[in-house]
C-alpha cells in the first residue's frame, strides 16, 4: 500500500487460512473483490513454501485482472488442525524474505528471522 493517500479508492483485501495438516500445510483463499476463480488452494510442505507460493499466486493474480489496484494481503496462519485464536502465539509479521520481524500481539515483543520457521523457532515453538 506504499503511496496510498484518503483520497484513493479503497484498496482490495485478499487473504487465505494457511492450516498445519498432517505433514504439511494447506492453503485456502478467503477473500477478494474481484474473481478469485485462478486462486486454487493448496498443500505445501513447509510453511515458508506455503507463504511462498501464497504470495506469487496473489501477484499473479492481480497482475493479470485488476491494473493498478491497491492490495492488501493478509495470511492467518494456524498451527492447529481447528483453527483457534484465543490459544499460542499471536504473531504479526512484517517484512521480506531473509528479515522478517515479529511482534507478539499480546505482549509487544518483537522477533527476528530469515525464515517464518526462525520466527516460530525464536519465539520458542517447534516450526514443525
Amino acid at each position: 500500500m506504499a503511496g496510498y493517500r484518503p483520497g484513493d479508492p479503497d484498496p482490495e483485501l485478499l487473504f487465505a487460512t494457511v492450516l498445519h495438516r498432517r505433514r504439511g500445510w494447506w492453503v485456502m483463499w478467503v477473500g477478494g473483490r474481484t474473481q478469485l476463480g485462478d486462486l486454487r488452494d493448496f498443500r505445501a510442505a513447509t510453511l515458508t513454501d506455503a507463504v511462498t507460493k501464497a504470495r506469487v499466486m496473489a501477484e499473479e493474480h492481480y497482475s493479470r485482472n485488476a491494473a493498478n489496484l491497491a492490495v492488501v494481503f493478509l495470511l492467518w496462519i494456524f498451527g492447529r488442525r481447528l483453527p483457534v485464536v484465543n490459544k499460542g502465539l499471536q504473531l504479526v509479521v512484517t517484512g521480506e524474505p531473509g528479515q522478517l520481524t515479529a511482534t507478539d500481539a499480546r505482549d509487544g515483543s518483537i522477533l527476528h528471522g530469515a525464515t517464518l520457521e526462525d520466527v516460530l523457532a525464536a519465539a520458542g515453538v517447534n516450526p514443525a
